[in-house]
């Protein structure tokens, strides 16, 4: 059972984590199995973000195939889990392959060996802006649309402009609100008043006191699902 992989290690593992002055966003894992005909059958994958607790990235994977080379997984979405978006370097990630219901003690797994990678993962990763972005999302109440951002810490912070696009490439300013500059972080809230009729896509120009500009990652809204 998987209960007995965890207690008994039976993982593979690697880890992922920022350099100093770095944020990472991960999006995709993929990989290629390869098992012997006695070998596990059933795999799960967990991360954990403080080496301890491990949770579920998806759900139970069967793959029963002996090919000889492995054969490649589907890719697996990383966008959608909120411990994997935006980890600072002070943070790393583990993420563990367990593989349990073997047939046989002497069956075996491992990645395949395709041609390219047998092993990726995907994502982002962006320089640090004076700005400790933690949560950015957008939501529609009403028949506005109401973005909030906290941060866990702002130096020489001056103000946040709101830019949305319809298209997700061509962006333009709706607003801006100055910062509070606080050390220990801020809650935001800003109201788009005249949010697009279908999907909305929302960033953040972060702006310090010299001029320097970061982004923040982008979040989407789609009034027109909503309202359905």
């Amino acid at each position: 059972s998987l209960a007995d992989a965890i207690a008994n290690n039976d993982y593979l593992q690697f880890s992922v984590k920022p350099k100093s002055s770095f944020i990472t966003s991960l999006s995709l894992l993929e990989a290629v199995f390869r098992r012997s005909s006695t070998g596990p059958d059933h795999f799960q994958w967990q991360y954990s973000i403080d080496g301890n607790t491990f949770l579920n990235i998806n759900s139970l994977i069967i793959y029963t195939s002996t090919v000889t080379n492995g054969m490649a997984q589907l890719p697996i979405d990383l966008n959608g889990i909120p411990d994997l978006q935006i980890v600072p370097s002070s943070t790393e990630i583990t993420i563990r392959l367990y593989g349990y219901n073997a047939s046989s003690a002497g069956g075996t797994f491992s990645l395949g060996r395709l041609t390219g990678n047998d092993l990726a993962v995907t994502g982002t990763t962006q320089s640090i802006a004076p700005v400790k972005l933690i949560h950015f999302e957008a939501r529609m109440q009403g028949e506005y649309a109401v973005l909030q951002w906290r941060t866990a810490g702002e130096k020489n912070n001056y103000k946040y402009e709101v830019e949305r696009s319809a298209d997700g490439l061509s962006y333009r300013k709706i607003g801006e609100i100055i910062s509070g500059n606080s050390s220990t972080g801020s809650t935001y809230y800003f109201n788009d008043k005249n949010p697009g009729i279908n999907k909305n896509f929302y960033r953040l120009r972060m702006i310090d006191f010299d001029g320097h500009t970061e982004f923040s990652k982008v979040v989407t809204m789609n009034r027109k699902e909503l309202a359905a």
